[in-house]
């Protein structure tokens, strides 16, 4: 309903600026009209005499237009037509009008030069005092009344040199005319192409002509203001808005529009500024015409692209920018003749952007109407001062009212836009509104939810472990090795996923601000102990790290929860151990007055860019930037922080550029030696009995070499390299293999191409995707480098089962993938079936040795000529295999880590990776190279080319077979 109405408002105001603009355009016309064609005609000069008795200069001025005697390339003065010494030389001439026409001879026309003017005009007697009023006149004059100088502008000369021009509309000789007068105007033009006294001279009352030249000079200031309050507040909405190029381009337009008003009409920008010569003046008034077309265009163009031709756009920018240049380059003389031409194609260009718009208005584009409406009284406008400044019909210039139209027309459109966006904001913001609350209750559930469910999930969480603890003390009687190695790995599984639960249960609670502390008097250094010892278990003593607890004895109590405080230095010595495999890891603590500062160091910590990219606002609880790799330790460190925050102190992180991490956080110290605050240092071990020896056995790591050899068969059926950080999945698959195959086991990268580059007789890989530091397609990538898919093939385990995903690894080479959970079942199908063709491929080589014993003939000798024909290229020329694959062009060097390798030559070097179909031409032109561009060197050279000669007939005994 309001769009409609807003719609309909801007209609009408429309058709009432239509018709006020048409008004304004016939009172124009009628003003316009030549004196003869008005009722109240003003007397016109007939033969050099007006006659203005019966004149009544109350009613208005009068134009000194008509016939006046003019004397061509002569400066004559009044007292030069008294003189009988005088020759005259004269005729009569239209005034207004230029001298383009005027024939002084059979040879040419009078377009540079000087003349004199001389018109004789009778009044009634009159008191008042009277003045003249010029209009724009492209010379410089002077002219005498009665004998008397009573204006000038520039300098009157008879050379170019002498004359000097000035042009800008002026109201000058205070006169009380005599009943019979004389007006003699000396006119000198030598670099305009359009001299003469081409525009009218304003005659009458003084106070009048005065009153209607302020009234002239406030219209057009208002229009200035006006055209640049627009200009400027279209600039302030693209600043604001930077992709609405049409407000640019519209502000642009606006203010050299502006500027063209300023040097327009009564040229105020001379009466405030004097000191511009001729020739800027002139510059500016070229430019912004020349400028503000291809600005306007590309206005229209930026509001309708649908419907203006681009191409059509550059021809009037390109256009425009020649005529353009030319202004700033040439002098005011040459370049005022382009000024024809130039109003011809802004003819032509106006009636292309009305069609573009009408087309966009016909297309119901928005607001199409409006600037069709706009761009036509502009454009009307245009057409007026093209014709007025080319003396075809006498009138003002209007471009700057058309422009003030146009303005109108684009407020109205922009109100209308604006008000439609206004009703669109109020609509969304109630939307958003409405929505915030419910994703508000949303997450307000998903909390509660998470909370319900992670306390329902730690009720069978616990019961687990305790049962698994239960078994493992012997409740169920005697196990063996494996069964307490198992029970083991369950127990510690269990106690992490336990964990992982207790920190969302946090996670809540600090979001509500819910969770209460149990604040007490503690020894943190018996704490961070306690923190510090399931790090220096055996199984975590293989990283190439050093933990140490360093804060000294006789600190004072910390004021804080034990429990919580435990997990604070827990997760921040996990979050450092996580990203280091060597170096050290210390604790410290200093006291400072009320607070105990405690810093936890990693010497040689590397923290991923994701982390590094993020540390301002890693402990934001609302921040979920992170890598999803990161997120537990994201998710541990900002619980730290709210629990620092909690015992009202502070957490502090420091990731530096080179390797190395510190963790600062202070806690309050106790302020009252009260025995039910400060207890005996030693309460602490029930601390340490539930977080220690609870998990002595979690990290009791089991021995892969107790699965190398199945206990029951000792016949090793495959050799299986398993590549996996974790300990718990390590465990399953070897629980699952363990009893048929032979299984080495590795959780780190390094180690694993050690043992390949061992010479062991792996048959398999059972490779992990998610690895810590080399990600498992990485592993593959560098596997296939060496060894390819027949020779080893290699299963992938991956959590993921995104297709794309899945084709990502069997691109970088992996034979098969497995989806975790995987049962005992598909992962021995699996396992089998690529043993199984493996064994079929080797099967085949060997049945194609023993059926091929000719073709191994063919084979030796090909290798035999190719590893002759290196090391005779070798002993000559002193050059390496790269310079032979290089300089022959028949062998391709690859570059492989800044090392050069020839992969292809070198399989053509060994009977056992010559290819099986391989090309004996290229063997062949590597040795005939060879031989052409090594020097001789006997017996050298006889045996190979022996080789070649026998290698030849081998080939021709393949082509007769």
């Amino acid at each position: 309903m309001r769009k409609e109405s807003s719609g309909i408002l801007c209609r009408n105001l429309a058709w009432i600026v239509l018709m006020l603009f048409i008004s304004g355009l016939l009172l124009h016309s009628c003003s316009s009209q030549p004196p003869e064609a008005r009722d109240d005609a003003r007397p016109v000069a007939v033969n050099g005499y007006l006659d203005l008795t019966s004149w009544d200069f109350n009613k208005g001025e009068v134009f000194l237009n008509g016939e006046w005697e003019f004397y061509p390339n002569q400066l004559l003065y009044p007292g030069d037509f008294r003189s009988s010494e005088t020759v005259l030389s004269g005729t009569l001439l239209d005034v207004p009008s230029t001298w383009k026409n005027y024939q002084i001879n059979e040879n040419g026309t009078l377009f540079k030069g000087f003349a004199t003017y001389r018109l004789i005009f009778e009044t009634a007697k009159q008191s008042k005092l009277f003045i003249f009023r010029f209009g724009e006149i492209h010379s410089a004059y002077s002219m005498f009344l009665n004998g008397k100088l009573v204006a000038s502008l520039g300098k009157v000369a008879e050379s170019k040199d002498a004359y000097t021009i000035k042009m800008h509309p002026q109201v000058s000789g205070l006169f009380t005319p005599d009943t019979k007068n004389e007006i003699v105007l000396q006119i000198s033009n030598f670099e305009m192409p359009f001299g003469g006294l081409a525009s009218m001279v304003e005659m009458g009352i003084a106070k009048k002509i005065l009153h209607k030249r302020e009234k002239s000079i406030i219209i057009e200031a208002l229009l200035f203001g006006a055209i640049l309050i627009m200009g400027i507040y279209h600039l302030g909405h693209y600043l604001l808005k930077r992709n609405d190029y049409s407000s640019l381009y519209f502000a642009v337009f606006c203010l050299i529009l502006a500027l063209r008003t300023l040097a327009e009409g009564e040229k105020i920008l001379v009466h405030h500024f004097p000191v511009i010569s001729f020739e800027v003046l002139l510059k500016i008034d070229y430019l912004t015409f020349y400028l503000g077309l291809p600005v306007f265009s590309r206005f229209v163009w930026s509001a309708f692209q649908e419907d203006f031709s681009k191409k059509v756009l550059w021809v009037i920018e390109i256009v425009s920018l020649g005529f353009a240049l030319a202004v700033l380059a040439l002098p005011g003389g040459l370049f005022a003749g382009s000024l024809p031409y130039y109003q011809v194609f802004t003819v032509f260009v106006g009636c292309y952007l009305l069609f573009a718009i009408f087309k966009a208005a016909f297309n119901k584009r928005e607001g199409a109407l409006l600037y069709l409406l706009g761009t036509f009284f502009l454009f009307l406008t245009v057409l007026n001062d093209i014709l007025v400044q080319n003396y075809t019909m006498q009138g003002v210039d209007l471009v700057p009212t058309g422009m003030f139209l146009f303005i109108v027309f684009q407020t109205l459109f922009l109100s209308g836009r604006f008000s439609r966006a206004f009703i669109k904001i109020e609509m969304l913001s109630e939307d958003i509104s409405r929505k915030n609350k419910e994703l508000l209750e949303m997450d307000r559930l998903k909390d509660e939810f998470m909370e319900n469910t992670s306390l329902e999930l730690k009720g069978p969480i616990d019961g687990i472990i305790r049962l698994v603890d239960s078994m493992l003390t012997g409740a169920s009687g005697i196990l063996t090795r494996k069964q307490k190695e198992n029970l083991s790995m369950i127990s510690t599984s269990g106690k992490r996923l336990a964990s992982l639960i207790n920190d969302l249960l946090d996670f809540c609670l600090l979001k509500y601000d819910k969770l209460k502390l149990n604040q007490r008097g503690t020894d943190i250094r018996s704490i961070a102990q306690i923190a510090l010892e399931p790090y220096l278990s055996p199984e975590r003593k293989k990283k190439q790290l050093s933990l140490s607890n360093q804060i000294q004895p006789g600190l004072p109590f910390i004021y804080a929860d034990e429990e919580r405080t435990y997990q604070i230095l827990q997760n921040l010595i996990n979050s450092i151990y996580k990203f280091s495999e060597r170096g050290k890891i210390t604790i410290t603590g200093e006291w400072k007055r009320e607070t105990i500062q405690v810093s936890i160091c990693g010497s040689d910590t590397v923290f991923p860019e994701s982390l590094r990219a993020s540390t301002a606002n890693y402990f934001d609880l609302d921040n979920t930037n992170h890598a999803p790799e990161n997120k537990r330790t994201s998710l541990g460190l900002m619980i730290t922080k709210k629990l620092v925050e909690l015992h009202s102190g502070e957490l502090f992180m420091e990731i530096n550029s080179e390797p190395g991490v510190r963790f600062d956080f202070t806690l309050p110290v106790v302020h009252q030696p009260d025995e039910e605050v400060i207890p005996k240092r030693n309460t602490s071990i029930n601390l340490a009995k539930k977080h220690v020896l609870d998990e002595s056995r979690s990290f009791d790591r089991f021995d892969s070499s107790a699965y190398n050899m199945n206990e029951e068969k000792k016949q090793v059926k495959a050799h299986i390299l398993l590549i996996d950080s974790d300990p718990v999945n390590t465990r399953t698959i070897l629980n699952y293999l363990g009893p048929d195959y032979h299984i080495s086991s590795s959780v780190d990268v390094d180690d694993a191409f050690q043992q390949l580059q061992k010479n062991r007789p792996f048959d398999l890989i059972l490779l992990d995707l998610t690895m810590p530091r080399k990600n498992g397609y990485e592993i593959c990538r560098d596997l296939r480098k060496e060894y390819d898919m027949n020779q080893l093939p290699i299963i992938v385990q991956t959590l993921k089962s995104n297709v794309d995903d899945i084709n990502k690894a069997l691109d970088y080479g992996a034979n098969d993938y497995i989806i975790k959970p995987f049962s005992q079942v598909e992962l021995n199908a699996r396992i089998k079936t690529h043993l199984r063709n493996r064994e079929v491929t080797h099967l085949k080589e060997k049945v194609n040795t023993l059926l091929g014993s000719q073709q191994d003939e063919f084979r030796e000798t090909l290798v035999n000529l190719l590893s002759k024909s290196l090391d005779y290229w070798t002993r000559t020329t002193q050059k390496t295999k790269f310079d032979l694959a290089q300089e022959s062009g028949l062998w391709k060097l690859y570059l492989d880590k800044s090392t050069f390798k020839t992969r292809t030559m070198d399989k053509y070097l060994n009977i056992n990776t010559l290819p099986k179909k391989p090309r004996s031409e290229n063997v062949v032109k590597t040795a005939e190279f060879v031989l052409t561009n090594c020097p001789a060197a006997e017996p050298w050279k006889k045996e190979l080319e022996d080789l070649l000669t026998g290698l030849k007939q081998l080939l021709q005994k393949k082509l007769n077979n």
